[in-house]
């Protein structure tokens, strides 16, 4: 199991506002960590399926560079490619 911290689990309501982190992500006031936490969010529970498609295309690119990776129990944020500067 990953332990970084920007792994929460995205299936207990009470830890993962996927409303307030859509609208952060249209501001663009998510770090990269955030953003690939929503996206693997999105993927895993269908609901990209139901956005505009400029989220399926930023999925596939998510998924083109391997940060995120379809794993045993869905989709997967690849940490090892994830870098993280100071300000994340």
């Amino acid at each position: 199991m990953n332990d970084n911290v920007y792994d929460v689990n995205v299936y207990d309501v009470n830890a993962y506002d996927v409303v307030d982190n859509i609208i952060n992500y249209e501001n663009g006031s998510l770090t990269l960590p955030e953003t690939l936490v929503l996206f693997k969010y999105l993927l895993n529970t269908g609901k990209i399926n139901a956005l505009q498609g400029s989220y399926q295309r930023q999925a596939k690119q998510l998924l083109d560079t391997k940060l995120i990776v379809i794993g045993p129990d869905g989709y997967e944020v690849d940490w090892a490619h994830v870098e993280l500067d100071d300000e994340n």
